[in-house]
Protein backbone atom coordinates (compact mmCIF):
# COMPACT_ATOMS: atom_id res chain seq x y z
CA UNK A 1 0.00 0.00 0.00
CA UNK A 2 1.04 3.51 -0.83
CA UNK A 3 1.28 6.11 2.26
CA UNK A 4 1.04 9.73 1.19
CA UNK A 5 2.27 12.30 3.95
CA UNK A 6 0.22 15.68 2.91
CA UNK A 7 1.05 19.09 2.77
CA UNK A 8 0.23 21.12 5.76
CA UNK A 9 -1.71 23.80 3.38
CA UNK A 10 -3.54 21.76 0.88
CA UNK A 11 -4.82 24.74 -1.67
CA UNK A 12 -5.31 25.25 -5.48
CA UNK A 13 -1.77 25.83 -5.88
CA UNK A 14 -0.94 21.77 -5.02
CA UNK A 15 -3.80 20.55 -6.66
CA UNK A 16 -2.32 19.19 -10.15
CA UNK A 17 0.90 17.82 -8.21
CA UNK A 18 -1.40 16.37 -5.39
CA UNK A 19 -3.26 14.67 -8.22
CA UNK A 20 0.08 13.56 -9.90
CA UNK A 21 0.93 12.11 -6.55
CA UNK A 22 -2.15 10.42 -5.85
CA UNK A 23 -2.92 8.85 -9.34
CA UNK A 24 0.92 7.31 -9.38
CA UNK A 25 0.36 5.53 -5.84
CA UNK A 26 -3.13 4.29 -7.44
CA UNK A 27 -2.00 2.98 -10.48
CA UNK A 28 1.05 1.39 -8.75
CA UNK A 29 -0.62 -0.67 -6.13
CA UNK A 30 -4.14 0.21 -6.44
CA UNK A 31 -4.29 0.82 -2.41
CA UNK A 32 -3.84 4.31 -0.78
CA UNK A 33 -3.60 5.56 2.58
CA UNK A 34 -3.23 9.13 3.54
CA UNK A 35 -1.55 10.90 6.57
CA UNK A 36 -3.63 13.87 7.29
CA UNK A 37 -1.86 14.76 10.76
CA UNK A 38 0.06 17.35 9.22
CA UNK A 39 -2.60 19.53 7.77
CA UNK A 40 -3.56 22.71 8.58
CA UNK A 41 -5.82 23.93 5.77
CA UNK A 42 -7.44 22.19 2.89
CA UNK A 43 -9.74 23.42 0.09
CA UNK A 44 -12.05 21.93 -2.05
CA UNK A 45 -10.49 21.12 -4.68
CA UNK A 46 -8.22 18.71 -2.71
CA UNK A 47 -10.93 17.06 -1.18
CA UNK A 48 -12.74 16.71 -4.39
CA UNK A 49 -9.42 14.86 -5.03
CA UNK A 50 -10.00 12.49 -2.60
CA UNK A 51 -13.08 11.53 -3.22
CA UNK A 52 -12.53 11.15 -6.78
CA UNK A 53 -9.60 8.81 -5.58
CA UNK A 54 -12.05 6.68 -3.52
CA UNK A 55 -14.34 6.65 -6.32
CA UNK A 56 -11.34 5.00 -8.72
CA UNK A 57 -10.39 2.81 -5.48
CA UNK A 58 -13.77 1.31 -5.30
CA UNK A 59 -13.98 0.22 -8.77
CA UNK A 60 -11.77 -2.57 -7.04
CA UNK A 61 -12.87 -3.23 -4.26
CA UNK A 62 -10.34 -1.08 -1.85
CA UNK A 63 -11.33 2.65 -0.64
CA UNK A 64 -9.16 5.26 0.30
CA UNK A 65 -7.48 5.25 3.87
CA UNK A 66 -7.51 8.27 6.53
CA UNK A 67 -4.53 7.84 8.98
CA UNK A 68 -4.49 9.97 11.64
CA UNK A 69 -6.62 13.16 10.35
CA UNK A 70 -5.69 16.18 11.79
CA UNK A 71 -8.22 18.36 13.55
CA UNK A 72 -8.48 20.54 10.39
CA UNK A 73 -8.76 18.15 8.35
CA UNK A 74 -11.58 16.76 9.87
CA UNK A 75 -13.31 19.98 10.52
CA UNK A 76 -12.88 20.75 6.67
CA UNK A 77 -14.48 17.51 5.92
CA UNK A 78 -17.39 17.59 8.27
CA UNK A 79 -18.43 21.28 7.33
CA UNK A 80 -18.75 20.25 3.71
CA UNK A 81 -20.73 17.32 4.90
CA UNK A 82 -18.93 14.83 4.14
CA UNK A 83 -18.77 13.55 8.19
CA UNK A 84 -19.89 9.65 6.85
CA UNK A 85 -16.90 9.71 4.32
CA UNK A 86 -14.43 10.78 6.95
CA UNK A 87 -15.83 7.82 8.78
CA UNK A 88 -15.59 5.08 6.45
CA UNK A 89 -12.23 6.70 5.16
CA UNK A 90 -10.63 6.26 8.82
CA UNK A 91 -12.43 2.72 9.51
CA UNK A 92 -10.54 1.91 6.97
CA UNK A 93 -7.25 2.88 7.88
Amino acid sequence: MNEITLEPFLDIILVDGLRTRLVEAIEKTGKLALDGSKVERITTPCIQLFIAADQELSQNGEGLKLLQASDAMVSALKDMGLEETYQRWSNQA
